[in-house]
């Protein structure tokens, strides 16, 4: 008898779904099974009952399969109606909080196949202020997938996080506005002008409607008023005071030959060799508590991402960005370029860029990164063994701004516009120990500021 458990694992920045195998072969006397079985027991019982060793097996079943939920889900089952869970919410460490508990809980299955209901409380200690958020999820009856969202929110914001930000990381069952490795490292980077910047409290209630219309076309539209504001007035937002808003955003997603999984309102795209096409435009109105009259803005963002296969060439995974702002708003609300203080790669970060360091309504980006595969590695002798992978990267940014149509924006800011093209290059090794990945990268323009030119950075990553 053998028993094997194959599960889908989320790999940290990849899409692809690396597989736990875990197999177990035990042999019986087949003569001796018979003679000794009764009419009240099964063949499969009777295997059961005459070998610890099978016993064990379906434990170890049972820890993998309660583990992959974890990993591939972000909940932990408890074994009742009510999951613990996003795990991401349960402990974070953050300048602004500098460390924040929370309780995270959503109903399963066994409470309701078509709601689900979900929210957690938090509290930081550094701030010493509660936070929290809450949601209702009802499945529309329809053959495809239709779902409405109630959500209420009051906690910390990223400013440099957008809707085409989460999207990069859509299968992350934990985090989306960075990797994994860069949540578990930014902790200890400590840095005054990232204390400033990163910290807006929102309070937001949203609505939110996913559908399915074919196999290769999927909608979202999000309907959100809310309170935005930045504490203390010492940092670069000093002139920008809490706002009132509302906005209206849609998404549409594009892709073709592609595999999907749903899971308790959990979707998740499997791997597929073409690109994925994303569009998004909005529409919103701000009100600052020291102004009595309303601003109008919108925004339209087109992206393509794709993980090609270049047979024996091994991959390249690439995406590219591009963005418009029309009409007045805030900085916060501008195309913030995705920087990275940690001492960690993030593959849709830029490795050298500080945070909040460059802003645009009008912008362009690229991230690309080539795997070899080992196509040379593997043809070093005893290096083969190894199986390491030869890593190439390059990143680019460019965007520019209007001061003009910025909202409250101060000569004394140091966000600043990217008018000649910001562009990183790297080479590195992957699959280290089989779980990680070195980079050295270089900065080849704006040498003229404070953030470093060169760097070595690391990522944790189970190669697929």
């Amino acid at each position: 008898m053998s028993l094997l458990l194959d599960m889908a694992v989320k790999a940290d920045s990849s899409h692809l779904f690396p597989t736990i195998l875990i197999t177990s072969d035990n042999r019986f006397d087949i003569g001796r099974l018979a003679t000794e079985q009764t009419l009240s027991e099964s063949p499969a019982h009777v295997l059961l009952s005459e070998s610890d060793s099978t016993k064990n097996d379906i434990k170890v079943f049972r820890v993998a399969t309660w583990l992959a939920h974890i990993i591939s889900t972000g909940y932990i089952p408890t074994g009742t109606k009510v999951e613990i869970g996003n795990v991401s919410e349960i402990l974070q460490i953050n300048p602004w909080e500098t460390a924040r508990l929370g309780f995270p809980l959503r109903t399963n299955e066994k409470f309701s196949r078509i709601v689900c209901l979900e929210g957690y409380a938090a509290y930081g200690f550094g701030d010493r202020a509660w936070k929290g958020a809450g949601m209702f999820k009802v499945q529309m009856p329809a053959s495809r997938r239709h779902m409405l969202t109630l959500r209420y929110a009051d906690e910390y914001v990223r400013p440099d996080v957008g809707v085409l930000t989460d999207l990069r990381r859509e299968n992350s069952p934990w985090f989306r506005d960075m990797a994994f490795t860069t949540h578990l490292t930014e902790m200890f980077y400590w840095h005054e002008n990232f204390t400033r910047r990163m910290a807006a409290r929102r309070r937001e209630g949203a609505v939110f409607m996913e559908n399915d219309w074919t196999d290769m076309l999927e909608t979202s539209v999000r309907i959100a008023v809310g309170k935005e504001g930045y504490g203390e007035p010492s940092h670069d937002y000093s002139a920008q005071p809490s706002f009132l808003y509302s906005s209206l955003e849609t998404v549409f997603r594009l892709s073709w030959n592609e595999r999907k999984i749903d899971r308790h309102f959990q979707r998740v795209h499997l791997y597929n060799s073409n690109p994925v096409l994303f569009i998004n435009y909005g529409l919103g109105s701000y009100r600052f508590d020291n102004d009595d009259n309303y601003h109008l803005s919108g925004h339209l963002g087109v992206m393509v991402r794709q993980r090609a296969n270049l047979g024996i060439g091994g991959t390249l995974d690439w995406l590219a960005e591009v963005g418009l702002t029309l009409g007045n708003t805030p900085l916060s609300r501008l195309h913030l370029f995705e920087g990275n203080q940690s001492y960690a790669f993030d593959a849709y970060r830029f490795t050298l860029m500080y945070y909040g360091q460059y802003a645009a309504d009008k912008y362009l980006l690229l991230h690309a990164e080539w795997n070899g595969r080992g196509c040379l590695f593997n043809r070093i002798p005893w290096v083969q063994r190894l199986r390491l992978r030869e890593l190439l990267l390059f990143k680019l940014a460019y965007g520019t701004y209007d001061q003009k149509r910025t909202l409250c924006m101060t000569d004394n800011s140091t966000t600043s516009s990217l008018s000649v093209p910001y562009v990183e290059i790297g080479a590195g090794i992957g699959n280290i120990l089989r779980i990680g990945n070195i980079y050295a990268v270089w900065r080849l323009t704006h040498h003229d500021n404070l953030a470093p030119w060169w760097a070595i950075r690391f990522r944790l990553q189970v190669e697929t």
